[in-house]
């Protein structure tokens, strides 16, 4: 399987990470947590800043 950069799976994450192509990824266990909780929340508090700004 084929690793790429592809976004956290967590829709109000803005970071990109190398991850396998065919499943859901997420940056950190929060952003695991939320998709799965589905909170209402409008933006994403991982911690961590935008992966694809230098």
């Amino acid at each position: 399987m084929s690793q790429e950069t592809v976004e956290c799976g967590h829709a109000k994450c803005v970071c990109r990470i190398m991850a396998q192509v065919d499943e859901n990824a997420f940056c950190s266990d929060y952003c695991r947590d939320s998709e799965e909780s589905d909170e209402e929340e409008e933006t994403c508090a991982c911690g961590h800043p935008p992966c694809d700004v230098p």
